[in-house]
C-alpha cells in the first residue's frame, strides 16, 4: 500500500491525469523484498531478508528470527555490509554484540572483511563459518550441516544470497515406481 501511494503522488507530481493513473495503478503486483518466511530442507525454516545490509534492519531481522524460532537453533547467513558509513571495526563490533545478544549458534559470514572482523568479537560458543565469496559457500555448501533450525538470510543485493535461499528451498518430485 505504501509504494502505491508513493507511486501515486510521484505520477500527480509528473503531470499524469487520475484517470491514467488508476488504470495503471491496478497492474502493479506486490515484490516480494523483506523478511519472507519459508518451510525449507532438513525441517529448517528460513528467512529469506537478501535484500539489504544495515545494523538497523539486522536488529529488525534478528527479533523477527527471535519471535519465529519456537525452539529452533538460530543460524544467520550474513554478507559484508557496504556504504554503511562507519569503520569497519566499529560496524562489525555492532553487528557481533547483536548476533551475541539474540542467542545465536551459527554464523555464517560470506565476505573477506566481514570474516576478518566478526569472528574475533563472537562469543565462544557460537558455531563460525567464514567464506570469502557467495560461490565459495555454494561450491561447499551441504544440505547435512544444517538441521532443524531458522536460518536468518541476511546481505547485500551485490552478494546474490537470493542464490543461497535457493539451496534451502525444498524440491518436490513426483516420482512413481512401477
Amino acid at each position: 500500500i505504501e509504494n502505491a501511494i508513493s507511486c501515486i503522488c510521484v505520477l500527480l507530481v509528473l503531470g499524469y491525469d487520475e484517470d491514467t493513473i488508476s488504470q495503471r495503478i491496478t497492474r502493479l503486483h506486490a515484490i516480494d523484498m523483506r523478511l519472507q518466511l519459508k518451510h525449507s530442507i532438513n525441517d529448517c525454516v528460513v528467512i529469506n531478508d537478501s535484500y539489504s545490509a544495515d545494523v538497523t534492519s539486522l536488529k529488525i531481522a534478528l527479533d523477527f528470527l527471535k519471535q519465529q524460532s519456537s525452539g529452533l537453533k538460530r543460524t544467520v547467513i550474513l554478507s559484508e555490509f557496504i556504504e554503511s558509513g562507519k569503520a569497519n571495526e566499529e560496524l562489525y563490533a555492532d553487528i557481533a554484540g547483536l548476533l551475541n545478544s539474540y542467542e545465536i549458534k551459527k554464523v555464517v559470514a560470506i565476505g573477506e572483511s566481514i570474516v576478518e572482523q566478526v569472528q574475533k568479537k563472537l562469543t565462544p560458543s557460537i558455531d563460525f563459518l567464514g567464506y570469502a565469496s557467495t560461490e565459495d559457500f555454494i561450491n561447499e555448501f551441504r544440505s547435512s550441516q544444517f538441521y532443524r533450525e531458522i536460518i536468518l538470510i541476511k546481505g547485500a543485493r551485490k552478494f546474490e544470497f537470493e542464490r543461497i535461499a535457493k539451496l534451502f528451498e525444498k524440491k518436490l518430485h513426483q516420482t512413481v515406481l512401477e
